[in-house]
């Protein structure tokens, strides 16, 4: 019960700062292309594919809220402090840990984040001229597939 009770807890305050998120790119996205716009497609996009990407880093919107004082972090860490999760869920702990921006889960998200903002970066400032990801080269290695990277997904 408790645990339905927290996920609900969670699910609710990290839905409105990735919608906020999702809005704002939209909007951004529907400006920068609306007729009479200086934007290109291939700009905007890349505008839209660094904004989402910032949100999932530690200092984003979605990040923020995996850090101890954020919403799924603060609710994990004070689970852990009343009992009702393992004190291994606390941030110094062994799967909390995990989670941090140095962590195999956090890091993991801190990286892609990070590589697809870069993306996103150079999409935007080459605007029509044949940005990341175009001329049939893949962006990365099997590793990113499942994370937006180019080709089939993984290796062949």
């Amino acid at each position: 019960m408790l645990a339905r009770t927290l996920a609900a807890a969670v699910a609710a305050r990290v839905a409105a700062p990735a919608a906020a998120a999702a809005t704002s790119v939209g909007a951004r996205r529907l400006a920068t292309d609306a007729p009479g716009g200086d934007k290109s497609a291939k700009q905007a996009t890349g505008e839209a594919v660094r904004d989402a990407a910032r949100q999932f880093k530690s200092d984003g919107a979605v990040g923020r809220q995996f850090e101890a004082d954020g919403a799924i972090g603060g609710a994990v860490e004070q689970a852990a402090e009343e009992g009702a999760l393992p004190k291994t869920f606390k941030k110094e702990g062994k799967i909390g840990r995990q989670f941090t921006s140095e962590g195999a889960v956090g890091g993991t998200v801190q990286r892609v984040a990070e590589r697809e903002e870069e993306v996103g970066e150079k999409m935007a400032s080459r605007g029509g001229s044949g940005g990341a990801g175009t001329g049939g080269q893949p962006r990365g290695g099997a590793e990113e597939g499942a994370a937006g990277g180019g080709g089939s997904g993984g290796q062949q």
